[in-house]
Order: C-alpha cells, then sequence, then structure tokens
C-alpha cells in the first residue's frame, strides 16, 4: 500500500512537493526552491487514512544546517 506524503508549508499553506519518508517532529530539510536553498523545520504531521495519506507541515526555518553542510569537504 503506497502512502502520499505531502510537505506543507504551514504559513503559506503552499504544497512543496511529496517525500518518500515519514519525518520526526523537529527535523530540519532542506529544500531547494527556486534555485534557492531553504531549511524547513517539522512542524505536525496529520495521518489522513480515508486519502491513504500524510501530510507534513513545516515552517521555513534559518539555514543553521545548510551552511554547515555547504563547508563539509567530501572526500
Amino acid at each position: 500500500m503506497n502512502k502520499n506524503i505531502f510537505l506543507i508549508d504551514k504559513d503559506t499553506k503552499e504544497n512543496l512537493g511529496n517525500i518518500d519518508f515519514i519525518p520526526k517532529r523537529e527535523d530540519r530539510m532542506i529544500i531547494t526552491r527556486s534555485w534557492k536553498r531553504l531549511e524547513y523545520k517539522v512542524k505536525c504531521i496529520v495521518h489522513c487514512p480515508d486519502e491513504n495519506g500524510v501530510i507534513v507541515f513545516v515552517e521555513l526555518s534559518d539555514n543553521y544546517y545548510d551552511k554547515i553542510i555547504e563547508n563539509i569537504k567530501w572526500k
């Protein structure tokens, strides 16, 4: 059984896309939107069994971890 997992910006009510996992509350995600890397924090997860889906509400956060990731020296 496939579940649809929708990522929704809590403030703008915009669908940011689908993801293939269910994150935990307070997890952070870096998403590329319009050539910008934006960091979001998970605020709420709502299971919708009637639609066989999950809605993950996120809020825009400061790019703290994105800046750290940019400076990693990958070998």
